[in-house]
């Protein structure tokens, strides 16, 4: 069996937009601590938001960290005591306008290595416009409808970067297609 490691002491070293702490670890095996640095972002959520049953409404978004454009799925950070589900309605009716009819997926930790992380993605059905999407200069994005089998291509030949997105699409092939 895999022992845990006992921590010594945490600090937390950064706190902006996401988190950082430094954890000194007793490693057995090790005559030293052990420092491993954690990076908190916070949780997200992305939405597979279906126009009709063939057609998805995804968001290409500038992503600084990449220098490029990037095509996602409609997404965003959860908010303290938030729910996948409420998140994922958030999220959609902010940045599109669209209410819907929800429902969860899957989730995962991206990089369980290193970041204290955990996104979701929900299906979003039965999209209604009810408002504008709201002006965040910081969200500019381009919404964009492609068929769902286009996606799924591409994810399979590996264009698409988003992880969320990648995870989403292909369980939902799997899991209702």
């Amino acid at each position: 069996m895999i022992k845990k490691p006992e921590v010594i002491k945490s600090e937390e070293i950064y706190r902006g937009w996401y988190r950082a702490r430094k954890d000194t670890l007793k490693v057995d095996g090790l005559d030293q601590p052990y420092v491993y640095d954690v990076i908190k972002p916070g949780d997200g959520v992305g939405v597979l938001a279906f126009l009709d049953k063939d057609t998805l409404l995804l968001a290409r978004q500038y992503r600084h960290p990449l220098e490029e454009c990037v095509l996602e799925l409609i997404q965003g950070g959860m908010n303290k005591g938030e729910t996948p589900l409420e998140c994922g309605g958030r999220e959609l009716m902010e940045e599109t306008g669209y209410a819907a009819n929800l429902e969860y997926l899957t989730g995962n930790c991206p990089l369980p290595c290193l970041l204290d992380m955990r996104t979701h993605a929900v299906v979003a059905t039965n999209l209604r416009k009810v408002a504008e999407p709201l002006d965040d200069p910081l969200e500019t994005m381009e919404l964009v409808k492609m068929p769902f089998e286009r996606v799924l291509s591409e994810v399979l030949e590996g264009l698409h970067q988003d992880s969320i997105l990648k995870t989403a699409v292909m369980t939902y092939q799997l899991k209702y297609r």
